[in-house]
């Protein structure tokens, strides 16, 4: 761990942390000394990460960000753990097809994972962020939403 950044005392969150970039971001804030929870749909990648890790500060749970229930869940096992200091909103897919052939539940779907998922993280993390008047959203998303295609 660098000497000048510290995350010791953090709890971070991450979405889509089991791979890419975002399993990049959990071991960058591992590194750093903060407890990291990151969600991924697949149990199998989170177990997987889990023991690439191996460390006590990293906790992977089961969370598809479309679903409003599966974000609840999340947060009710968070809040064993403790309240989140940083969040970053990473889990996100991408349907290419041209717009005349998608259909529009592959059209719903990346939608409520890309925009309503993080709106919604967003609202589950800011009451705690609010009381201790201080938290880092992060919010990434792909060059495909800056470039058509």
């Amino acid at each position: 761990m660098s000497g000048q950044f510290s995350l010791n005392n953090r709890l971070a969150l991450v979405s889509g942390g089991s791979r890419g970039i975002g399993l990049e971001i959990v071991k960058g804030f591992l590194s750093a000394g903060a407890e990291v929870i990151f969600t991924s749909r697949h149990e199998k990648d989170i177990l997987e990460v889990l023991a690439e890790l191996g460390s006590e500060k990293a906790h992977g749970f089961v969370c598809d960000v479309s679903r409003k229930d599966d974000i609840s869940q999340l947060f009710d096992r968070i809040k064993e753990i403790g309240t989140v200091d940083i969040l970053v909103n990473n889990a996100g897919i991408n349907i290419k097809q041209p717009l005349h052939e998608l259909e529009l539940e592959n059209y719903e779907k990346v939608v409520k994972t890309n925009l309503e998922g993080p709106v919604i993280m967003c609202r589950e993390v800011l009451p705690g962020m609010m009381v201790k008047r201080k938290g880092k959203i992060i919010n990434i998303c792909s060059m495909m939403s800056e470039y058509g295609s």
